[in-house]
C-alpha cells in the first residue's frame, strides 16, 4: 500500500482524489520522474491546497518549503497540517502568505531552494508574479498547464517561455545559457 492508499482510507477519496494531482497516477510518477532526474534538493511550492501533493513530492527531495494563502478545514481535519502528521512527514515547512506579498519575498531572502512548483492562483497577473519572483532557481514546473487555454493566466506565461517542456496537465521550464541575464 502506498503513500496515496493510505491518505485515501485515513482521508477519503473524494477529500486526497478532489483538486489533487493525486487524482492521477501518471501525473504522480511523472513529479517523481522529474525530481529525481533533476536531483532535487530543496523545493518551492506555491499553492498548497490540502498537501497531498506537497505530501508526495517531499519522499524525494530534502526539503519543501510551500505557501498557501489559507488553511483547509473538511471533515474535522486541517489540510495540510493533519494529513502530513497523520504521515510522519517532517521535511515540510508550511507557511500561510500571498505570493505576491512583501512577506512572502522575505520569506524567499531566508530559503534555498533549486525547483520550484507553481500551482497557485492561475489568472492573471499571478502566475507571471509567481514566476518572476522565483524563476532564478532555473528550474519551475508549472501545474494546470492546458493547449486549449484552460487557465489563461498560466498559459500567458508559459507561453511566452522558450525552452519549455510540456506534459499537460505539466509545463517545465529550465534555463538555458541563452535566457541566464
Amino acid at each position: 500500500m502506498d503513500m496515496i492508499d493510505k491518505l485515501i482510507i485515513e482521508f477519503g477519496r473524494a477529500t486526497v482524489a478532489h483538486w489533487s494531482v493525486a487524482q492521477n497516477r501518471d501525473w504522480l510518477e511523472y513529479i517523481k520522474t522529474l525530481l529525481l532526474e533533476k536531483k532535487v534538493k530543496n523545493l518551492l511550492e506555491i499553492g498548497t491546497f490540502k498537501g497531498v501533493t506537497t505530501a508526495f513530492m517531499s519522499q524525494f527531495v530534502n526539503h519543501i518549503y510551500t505557501i498557501d494563502k489559507n488553511t483547509i478545514h473538511s471533515k474535522g481535519k486541517i489540510f495540510p497540517i493533519d494529513l502530513w502528521k497523520f504521515l510522519g512527514i517532517k521535511n515540510i515547512t508550511y507557511k500561510i502568505m500571498n505570493s505576491g506579498s512583501l512577506e512572502f519575498k522575505k520569506f524567499l531572502k531566508g530559503i534555498s531552494f533549486d525547483f520550484v512548483f507553481i500551482d497557485g492562483e492561475h489568472i492573471s497577473p499571478f502566475p507571471a508574479i509567481d514566476f518572476d519572483t522565483t524563476k532564478s532557481c532555473g528550474r519551475v514546473l508549472f501545474h494546470d498547464y492546458f493547449k486549449n487555454n484552460r487557465f489563461p493566466g498560466i498559459n500567458l506565461v508559459v507561453d511566452k517561455l522558450s525552452s519549455v517542456e510540456i506534459n499537460e496537465p505539466f509545463a517545465y521550464w529550465e534555463e538555458t545559457s541563452d535566457e541566464k541575464d
